[in-house]
């Protein structure tokens, strides 16, 4: 059985964090999220975890995927 679109999103979000929020464009909000991640008591106390990795995905979905539409990606996402 092929993975979901929802745990391949996680998998790519996941590789992301990682390699620290890279994004050429926007290297604040990388700095930002990483931060983030290196306080997560403190995030966690005050924002939440589920709230932080929907934050984190949020962001992949602007700033690394590119899409605001879900068919888009689906394509992008889901081979043929």
């Amino acid at each position: 059985m092929s993975a979901s679109l929802y745990q391949r999103l996680a998998d790519r979000v996941g590789k992301w964090r990682d390699n620290r929020y890279k994004v050429e464009q926007y290297p604040t909000i990388g700095e930002i999220l990483d931060w983030a991640k290196g306080h997560r008591k403190v995030v966690a106390s005050n924002f939440g975890h589920h709230n932080f990795r929907a934050l984190e995905t949020y962001w992949h979905l602007r700033l690394i995927e590119d899409t605001s539409h879900i068919f888009a990606l689906y394509q992008k996402t889901i081979p043929q």
